[in-house]
């Protein structure tokens, strides 16, 4: 492997870390405001939230393509 190669295979590395590192950071927030929009009384259908996280990683990964 040449040594540019090499870098640019760890830099994609890096970007997919950063990426997948802000999903988690994402999916923690909607799950923590869904739990308090629970304790108040209030409800989200599952099957749209489930809709629009599968919607939101799809675009993630054609963004990372």
């Amino acid at each position: 492997m040449t040594m540019n190669l090499q870098i640019a295979t760890l830099r994609l590395m890096e970007e997919m870390d950063r990426a997948i590192a802000f999903h988690k950071d994402d999916l923690g927030e909607k799950i923590a405001a869904g739990y308090t929009s629970l304790q108040e009384g209030r409800h989200y259908d599952g099957d749209a939230f489930f809709a629009e996280l599968d919607a939101e990683d799809n675009a993630l990964l054609n963004a990372s393509k």
